[in-house]
């Protein structure tokens, strides 16, 4: 998973004041009393990059992350081909970045 979002410090996701977090669906687990804190799903529905946004509303509220190393554990199919990772990246990326190109960039 650090592969995939390389400038992120996990210590920094354990702070609860620090805006660091990670948004990988597939991966996500969370408390059910944060997941209601959040107002559940409401607030981000009907956004391509749901899961991110999903862990910068806990982290706003003040609940912390961490990152767990599941591998042997778990598995799951990110994208089959290269051309659907390309499509589906395409879609989100944006998103990822507040619809901001700027922050594309700096990234």
């Amino acid at each position: 998973m650090l592969t995939v979002v390389p400038w992120v410090r996990p210590r920094h996701m354990a702070n609860p004041r620090h805006p660091a977090s990670v948004g990988i669906g597939a991966c996500d687990l969370m408390r059910s009393e944060a997941y209601r804190a959040l107002e559940g799903y409401q607030p981000i529905a009907l956004r391509p990059d749901d899961d991110i946004k999903l862990d910068q509303l806990l982290k706003r509220h003040g609940f912390r992350q961490r990152l767990v190393d599941g591998l042997g554990m778990l598995e799951v199919t990110w994208y089959p081909t290269i051309r659907d990772m390309a499509r589906g990246l395409g879609k989100n990326v944006f998103a990822g970045c507040d619809y901001r190109p700027g922050r594309f960039l700096l990234k």
